[in-house]
Formats: C-alpha cells, sequence, structure tokens
C-alpha cells in the first residue's frame, strides 16, 4: 500500500494522512506555459523562480525541506499565549491531511486546541508568473475567535549564484517598495563582474482577505522581522511588534512580512487570505489585477485545474486495477512536466540552470509520436539544428528552443548522443509515413568545441554575439538535409574506435557517472546500439529506393570520407586506420566546409553501410560475448581494462551492457535469454524482477568514473535505475520475451506504490537500497514507460504507412474481462478495447474480430496481428470519440 490514496480517479486527487511524516516529499507547481516554477512539501517548505537567475524564495534543494528559510507561511497570532504557524515543520499534534492534484496543493490542518479548521491551497495561475496561498480559516468552536494574521516568507530576490557569490553585497542592490497591499523588491542592478546590467525584474508578495481589508503594515527585511529571535521564534511575532511605516527601504535583506488586521471569526465563521508571489518585468500592480478578489482567484484555481486535468487524461488506461491506471495518468504527466522544468528547479534536481539535456529532447517525443505527431514536427526538426559536423552535439537546449554547448562550460562528449535521434525520427515515420522530412534542410550547430571536443576555438571564444551555425568557407550559413546529420551521428562513432576495436567512450555514454575514461575506454553498450542504427539506415535507405524510387542522396561532400567502400575500403580490424580516416574527416571540417554536396547511389550506400554494421555486430559477439558466464563485457576502462566477467575472483556486471545489447535486437534470442538468466542471479531484488545497475565492484575505480565513489545502491552506482529497467523491460518485449518484460513493468509499479518509496504518484529516477524512491517527476522513464504501454503492451504500432494492432497482453494483465487504453490518433480521440472472455495470456491467444465504431473490420481472422493503411485507418475515424474494439480469443 502507497502512501498516497485516490481521492477522485476522474481529477487526478489524491491525498495523504500525516504527510508531514514524510521528511522528503514534495510536489512541483508550474503552469502549462512554464511561466513560473515552483515546489512544495507538507511543510510549505521550497523555492519559486522564474529561472535559475530570478529567484524569488531562497533557492532550496532537499536538504531544505525542513531549513525555515525555505517556508513560505503564516502565523496567526490569537494571544501572548498562544502563537500558531501554520507550516507543521513547527511541533504540532494537529492532524494534517496533504491532498493533491494536477497541479494544487492542499494542505488540512485541524488544530483542536483552538478549534479552527485550516486549509492552504497552493497553485500557479494558467497565465500569469505568480503562485496564489489561499489560506481559509474556519472557526469550528461555538464561541467567536480573533487572531492577527503575519505571512512568514523570506526573500531572495536575485540569482541562485548570489548564494555565495556577493550575498551580503548583492542585497545591497536590493530597493524595496512597501505599500498596504504589500512588498515589491527590484533590485538596482543584476551582479555580474563580467559587466553588471540594470536590472528589470520585479519581485513581489501581495496579501489580502475576503474582507478586502488592507494590511496593518509589512515588516519588510529579515532584521526587522527576526528581532532578537529567529525564524523560527521571530520577535516581529511573539511580541505583536508593529511594522515600521515606510514606502521604500534600501539595500537589505528583504522578507514578506505581511501583517493583517485583527479578523473576528464567529462561530463556523471563515476567512479567506491570499498571498500572490510573482516575478515579472511588468507592473506587479497590472498583473494582480486579475486576481484581486476571492471570486477571480476561484475562477483562476478553477481554470489552472482544468488545464492540468486535460493533459492528465491525454492517456488513460483500465485494467480494472484503479492504483496502476490512476499511477499511469500520473506517469503520463511527467513528460510534460520534464518539458517545462528541465532537468532542474526541483528539490533533487539541484544542478543545471534550467533546459534540457539532449537525451531528453528525443526521449521526451517518443510517446507524442504516436499521439499528437503533427504537434512536435516542429520540435523535432528544430532539435537537429544541436548537431556538430563532428558527429557530437550541444547538449542543453532551453525553454525558448535555443542550444547551449554545456551546462558547466565544460568541453566533453557524450558517446551515446549520436543514438537517440534516430530512434526517434524513425518512431515519427513510421507512424506518419512523412519521409520527406528526412530530406529537409537544416543548419549544423557550431561553437568554440572542435573535432569531439579535441580542440577549442579561441576566435569563436572573442566573438561577442556569435549565432552558433556552421559556415562554409565563404562564410555562408551551411545547410544540410536532415538524414545527412543523422549518417555523420552514426558514421563518426563508428571511426571512433578504441584499442580493443569497439567505440570510444570519450567523456561518458548514458551512464553519465562513467566519467573518467577519456583517453582509452570503450563502450560496447552503444556500440551495440550504432550497429542496429547503421543497420536500420540501410533499411531505410532500401526503403526509399524501392518504394520511392529514390536512387540517390545528397550528402556533404566531406562525407564521403566516412564512406570508405566507396572509395578505398579500409581493414576495420585496426583501429589506428579506422582513427586515421576519422582524423582526415574531423581536420577538413574543423572550423568550416567546402560548402559542395554529393550525391551517391542509395544501392552503394546501402552496402557500405551493411558491410559497416555487419563488422560491428560480428566483432562484438566475437570479442565481448562472455560465452562461460553468459552476459556481453559492455565496457573498457581507461587502462583499456574488461570491465565486466570474473574479476578478482567475482563476477562484476553492468546492466546497462545487457540492456543495449537486447534493445538493439542485432543478437539472437538465445543469447538474450541467457542475459536473462545472468540478470536474474546478479542483479535482481529478491522477490521484484526489477534489477540494480551493477554488481557491487567493492573498488573506487579511478580509471572508470565517479559512480564507484558513490554508496552502493544510490544513483549510478547499483541503484534501480527506473530509466534502464524501462529499456529493458521494451527490448524484451521487442523480442517476445513478454512474460519478462510484464514482470518489471510490475516490478516498478510495486517498488513505486510502496510505503517504502515514500513518493507521491510518480516513477522517480531511482529506487535506493531500502527502496526510497529518489528524484521523482523529471525522469526519461516516464516518457519510455509510456511509450512501452502504447507500442508494445496494447499494441497499437506503426509501420511505413500503416497502422498495426499486435497486443502483448499477459494474463495477469485482465483483472476483468476487458482492457482499454484511449489515446489521440489522427486528431482524434479513439478508446481501443481488447475483449477478452477466457481472460487468455499472450502467446495463448489471436485476434478473432475487429470492430471499429461498431463496423466489423474485414481480415482472414484469428491472427497475432492486423494491419491496415493508414489511409484507410484514417477514413474509419469518422466521430470525434471513436471506439476501436478487439475480440481475442
Amino acid at each position: 500500500m502507497s502512501i498516497w490514496k485516490i481521492k477522485n480517479k476522474e481529477e487526478g486527487s489524491f491525498y495523504v494522512e500525516n504527510p508531514h511524516h514524510y521528511s522528503e516529499i514534495y510536489f512541483p507547481l508550474t503552469n502549462t506555459q512554464g511561466k513560473i516554477f515552483s515546489w512544495i512539501s507538507p511543510f510549505l517548505s521550497g523555492d519559486i523562480k522564474t529561472s535559475f537567475d530570478n529567484y524569488l524564495t531562497y533557492p532550496a534543494t532537499i536538504f531544505d525541506i525542513k531549513n525555515p528559510f525555505s517556508v513560505r507561511s503564516l502565523w496567526l497570532y490569537f494571544r501572548p499565549d498562544k502563537i500558531l504557524n501554520l507550516s507543521p515543520l513547527w511541533p504540532t499534534s494537529d492532524k494534517i491531511i496533504l491532498e493533491a492534484g494536477p497541479l494544487w496543493t492542499k494542505v488540512i490542518r485541524e488544530n483542536k486546541e483552538e478549534k479552527i479548521l485550516i486549509e492552504i491551497i497552493n497553485f500557479i495561475p494558467e497565465d500569469a508568473p505568480l503562485e496564489i496561498i489561499w489560506v481559509k480559516i474556519t472557526n469550528k468552536d461555538s464561541k467567536p475567535k480573533s487572531f492577527i494574521p503575519i505571512s512568514s516568507i523570506p526573500l531572495f530576490c536575485r540569482s541562485a549564484n548570489n548564494i555565495f557569490d556577493h550575498r551580503h553585497v548583492t542585497s545591497l542592490l536590493n530597493r524595496a517598495f512597501i505599500s498596504r497591499k504589500g512588498i515589491i523588491v527590484k533590485p538596482t542592478l543584476i551582479f555580474d563582474e563580467r559587466g553588471h546590467q540594470e536590472n528589470k525584474t520585479s519581485y513581489f508578495v501581495f496579501g489580502f482577505t475576503n474582507q478586502s481589508n488592507p494590511l496593518s503594515g509589512v515588516f519588510s527585511n529579515l532584521e526587522e522581522f527576526i528581532g532578537r529571535g529567529s525564524v523560527f521564534y521571530p520577535e516581529s511575532v511573539f511580541s505583536n511588534k508593529k511594522p515600521q511605516i515606510k514606502k521604500i527601504e534600501i539595500g537589505k535583506e528583504n522578507f514578506a512580512g505581511l501583517k493583517f488586521k485583527r479578523q473576528s471569526l464567529n462561530s463556523q465563521e471563515a476567512l479567506n487570505l491570499f498571498l500572490i508571489m510573482g516575478i515579472t518585468e511588468a507592473n506587479p500592480y497590472k498583473i494582480v489585477k486579475n486576481f484581486n478578489s476571492p471570486q477571480k482567484i476561484a475562477k483562476a484555481f478553477q481554470k489552472s485545474k482544468s488545464a492540468w486535468v486535460k493533459l492528465f487524461k491525454r492517456i488513460n488506461v483500465d485494467t480494472k486495477d484503479n492504483k496502476f491506471d490512476f499511477w499511469i495518468n500520473w506517469v503520463g504527466l511527467q513528460p510534460i512536466l520534464r518539458k517545462l522544468f528541465g532537468c532542474s528547479f526541483l528539490a533533487h534536481f539541484d544542478y543545471g540552470k534550467g533546459g534540457r539535456g539532449f537525451r531528453d529532447l528525443w526521449q521526451d517525443l517518443l510517446n507524442l509520436t504516436i499521439t499528437s505527431p503533427q504537434d512536435i514536427k516542429k520540435e523535432l526538426i528544430n532539435n537537429f539544428r544541436s548537431l556538430r559536423i563532428d558527429g557530437s552535439n550541444a547538449t542543453i537546449i532551453t525553454k525558448e528552443g535555443a542550444f547551449i554547448s554545456d551546462r558547466n562550460k565544460i568541453s566533453r562528449v557524450w558517446s551515446d548522443h549520436g543514438v537517440w535521434p534516430y530512434l526517434t525520427l524513425k518512431a515519427y515515420l513510421d507512424r506518419t509515413g512523412d519521409y520527406k522530412t528526412l530530406f529537409r534542410k537544416v543548419e549544423f550547430f557550431r561553437d568554440h568545441q572542435l573535432k569531439r571536443a579535441q580542440e577549442v576555438d579561441i576566435n569563436f571564444l572573442k566573438k561577442e554575439r556569435p549565432d552558433y551555425f556552421l559556415r562554409d568557407k565563404f562564410g555562408r550559413i551551411y545547410k544540410s538535409t536532415i538524414l545527412d546529420h543523422l549518417l555523420i551521428q552514426n558514421l563518426v562513432p563508428f571511426f571512433n574506435a578504441g584499442k580493443k576495436g569497439n567505440i570510444r567512450l570519450e567523456n561518458a555514454d548514458w551512464n553519465d557517472a562513467l566519467d573518467m575514461v577519456e583517453k582509452w575506454g570503450e563502450t560496447v553498450a552503444f556500440s551495440c546500439m550504432y550497429a542496429k542504427n547503421i543497420k536500420d539506415l540501410a533499411d531505410l535507405l532500401e526503403y526509399l529506393l524501392k518504394e520511392k524510387n529514390i536512387k540517390k542522396i545528397e550528402l556533404t561532400k566531406e562525407v564521403k570520407i566516412l564512406l570508405d567502400t566507396l572509395s578505398s575500403k579500409i581493414n576495420y580490424n585496426n583501429p589506428q586506420e579506422k582513427r586515421k580516416l576519422l582524423e582526415k574527416y574531423l581536420e577538413k571540417t574543423k572550423t568550416a566546409v567546402e560548402g559542395k554536396t554529393i550525391k551517391i547511389n542509395t544501392s552503394s550506400l546501402m552496402k557500405d553501410l551493411r558491410r559497416k554494421a555487419n563488422w560491428l555486430k560480428e566483432h562484438i559477439e566475437k570479442k565481448e560475448w562472455l560465452k562461460e558466464l553468459g552476459f556481453f563485457n559492455g565496457y573498457y576502462d581507461n587502462s583499456s581494462g574488461r570491465v565486466e566477467g570474473k574479476i578478482k575472483n567475482k563476477i562484476r556486471l553492468l546492466l546497462p551492457s545487457q540492456t543495449f545489447a537486447i534493445m538493439s535486437g542485432v543478437f539472437s534470442r538465445t543469447k538474450t535469454k541467457k542475459i536473462w538468466t545472468a540478470i536474474s542471479n546478479y542483479l535482481k531484488e529478491k522477490e521484484l524482477y526489477a534489477f540494480r545497475l551493477n554488481t557491487d565492484f567493492k573498488e573506487l575505480k579511478l580509471n572508470l568514473g565517479r559512480a564507484f565513489g558513490f554508496s552502493y545502491g544510490d544513483k549510478e552506482n547499483g541503484s534501480v535505475f527506473s530509466h534502464m529497467n524501462v529499456m529493458l523491460a521494451y527490448g524484451l518485449y521487442k523480442q517476445d520475451f513478454v512474460k519478462e518484460g510484464s514482470k518489471i513493468i510490475n516490478s516498478l509499479f510495486k517498488l513505486a506504490t510502496n510505503p517504502k518509496s515514500q513518493i507521491l504518484p510518480c516513477i522517480p529516477e531511482y529506487f535506493n537500497l531500502e527502496h526510497k524512491g529518489l528524484y521523482p517527476y523529471l525522469t526519461g522513464s516516464a516518457s519510455w514507460l509510456i511509450y512501452l504501454l502504447i507500442t508494445e503492451v496494447f499494441g497499437i504500432k506503426f509501420n511505413q504507412g500503416k497502422f498495426i494492432i499486435e497486443p502483448k497482453l499477459v494474463k495477469e494483465q485482465f483483472k476483468g474481462k476487458t482492457l482499454s487504453l484511449q489515446i489521440n490518433l489522427q486528431g482524434k480521440k479513439v478508446k481501443i478495447i481488447y475483449i477478452n472472455p477466457k481472460k487468455k495470456g499472450w502467446p495463448a491467444y489471436s485476434i478473432r474480430k475487429i470492430r471499429i465504431n461498431g463496423k466489423l473490420i474485414p481480415s482472414p481472422y484469428p491472427l497475432r496481428k492486423i494491419e491496415l493503411p493508414l489511409s484507410h485507418f484514417s477514413k474509419l475515424l469518422n466521430l470525434s470519440n471513436n471506439t476501436l474494439e478487439v475480440e481475442i480469443d
């Protein structure tokens, strides 16, 4: 049983009893446009910001959940001997319940001593950069009550950099403007020793009640509020001090201590109090006009809930297991949260400055290729502008769609990055049949990093306003086809070989923590995936030749260097020859390209790619398959030593090595079966089919990566990493190891909903040794899990202009006689219902009948799968809400 219970499945709401007993649960808040970001815990702690450089409140991490400087709360002064803070951070025996939904929270607190009911709603309006706290206090006593509310919101009002960069000096820049409505802080400058700038951003907190009575004053700075006390015990509150009368305050660490007039409540009467907190470059008073009455706030709350519930119900499953179905709805919301938050701005995600990583760009689009392909085409094409001519890429994309070389301005290359663009584009092409996109011309990314971060262009760094586009030798911005971009991204790594002949690991791969191998490290794991991609690209070219009659492919002239089969074949068994050829290409394209293109026969290009793919497959099988152990070695360290196998009389095994070998699909099912046995023996959790990332090496591997300095069971050192487990399940389903794949999905669900996980409904990044869930909401596993459920479990997929139904549902998933999935297809709602009266599981059933909106689809039943031309399928979806019934037996 999870710590949360469903309140309203349709609205996506749930509740947690005594949430303050869990020290690390928190919830994200934003609007669907991502105008402001915050997170909040049951202690009312968290932070509010619009970017890394614009924090309204103190920047907070998971370790600040119980830090009073991170709490946005309210004091109630009844009398000198009875003063109450609404946050349960202050010790209390009150009964407390947390309710939450997409995307709002409500803390309900019953104070028996004073006989009052307190309800605190936090939400972000749909069309404004602000957060609203709506406090409702109801007198449950038979006698009247009176109290003075005083808000307690420590303000920061600047960049997170200034926590340890001129903290005091930057407070001297603050200018606070105080009124009977609240406080506005507008610093004079943005402090930056590289070049200070005038500040245009205002930070504000306003307050009012349903009686619209003005404030009695504002404690506008920290010193004034706490006096001789502390944030836990502020003198201004406990001594019932009056705020100083002032209109402007200069050079202080500001505070939003809004003191209201004494409020009186008769028996059963309620007071509604509102705090509006935001960040803007516009006039704050103009923004707050839209929220200056209880009616306006109630309307804004409903609008916010409606917007999020629409997204929450975008993908609906009905398995007759309410908890699983509800959980999947929340998991389905996570890719949207990651698109908005990036990989930053939540309690565990205390790194980065906003924006998503390169992998995220592609993986977060996976399920959208099925449900909303028309909506992602523009973004998909734009993402290809992040690729460099050397096969590497920018690693961060901003919310505005611009690209950044690296989060921390470090010159580095992730060896796996070339894999993901093709996987996502292929899903889009299969879904839409839009092969013209392959020939759309886009720019290349160009910055100071040259030759896969081996050299730095000093002249580029001197440019005041670089545009980050590759140019030809005449200075013109150079464009080439998306297909050309894809080929470069997969051909360059092929030639970037290490001593053992595998693709170099460079600065890391999917496992970011294998980051100490730059010189001699190799990734067999992603050599498998590049073998898959290169083979698939050859298959794609064959399709274009046979079905689209495309006999020639236009490429950047320099790319011909990488097509050695077309001129002078080199010996792929000689890593030095491969690196020499690559060096020639990198040198030719180092700062610019010639600007010319060449046309290659499609059949010749196919043959070149097949030769490379076959060589990689055969090399890996021959050199890296550990026959006696039944698994692949996936890595070489920076001493060119094999990482996996029997080493120092103990088995060393990494899950990614086996996952990507299975996902690649280039090896036999026999090997997959043996890998399953091996990982079940060495990596499986007891009583669950969830797998740890690696065995415990019990060694600080300074020639491999930081992972082995972490505590075992956390992060990249032996945790149950959700992303890797979901991709393993996907690879297993693709090879028809359906029962095994379904066990992984079920185990992740059990872990996420076990009280030990101590998380709200979501799939977190990982589970530690105690099965606690960490890094919730912003994980790539969510997009992969939804994609897996749609395409493999429910079997709704597309290929080369065909709609395919091929369900792989196991017996245990049929809690009733039907299962359903509701998604958008062809721009319309479609509910796919599997009718299984005998509750048979895969592979015991076949498809007996299919009806769309009651019309039987003629086909030679029974069948394992059914294919329909996409154009025909679209015509059958003639309603706004369509039903597709599949009878299986």
